[in-house]
């Protein structure tokens, strides 16, 4: 199987990068295409011209019309896009993107970890599939304790500056 992602690559620790290295563990031959590139978009139907599918996890800003207009061309080809979303959509400021951005208006499938919202996915035309965060098996690991710092027997970590102001 091969497919085109198009996502945000530049971290080292980054969502799409657990979900790259797990579909390479399972011997799926995977494109990486940087979402903010200024060609990638313009040179979508180009870069999927052989896969099996598109995946998309939705990161930075970018020309939403000329990403509409390459999607509408590779999905006019019969490629299948698939979109990944990895926070809550609805009940926040970007619900409103759901009837006009692309990456709603133009997926086969959404997978996010918004569930709990089936009638309004539904509502919107949109299939979803609800699937819980988690954490990448490398980012998992037994810590010396630190009962000063952390003064409980499991503590989770992660992002807590410049995150979504929603959080």
């Amino acid at each position: 199987m091969k497919v085109a992602f198009v996502g945000n690559f530049s971290p080292e620790f980054s969502t799409e990068n657990d979900l790259l290295r797990a579909l390479r563990s399972l011997g799926v031959d995977v494109r990486t295409l940087q979402e903010n590139s200024p060609t990638v978009w313009e040179n979508l139907p180009a870069l999927t011209d052989d896969v099996d599918f598109l995946l998309w996890v939705h990161t930075w800003s970018f020309d939403v019309p000329l990403a509409a207009a390459a999607l509408d061309a590779v999905k006019a080809r019969g490629l299948r896009v698939v979109t990944f979303h990895l926070d809550r959509v609805w009940g926040l400021d970007r619900e409103r993107e759901v009837a006009s951005h692309p990456f709603y208006t133009h997926t086969d499938l959404l997978v996010s970890a918004d569930g709990g919202h089936d009638a309004e996915w539904e509502a919107a035309g949109i299939e979803h599939r609800w699937l819980p965060p988690a954490v990448s098996r490398r980012s998992c690991y037994l810590a010396d304790p630190d009962p000063v710092l952390f003064p409980h027997p499991v503590a989770f970590v992660g992002s807590w500056k410049n995150y979504h102001p929603e959080w």
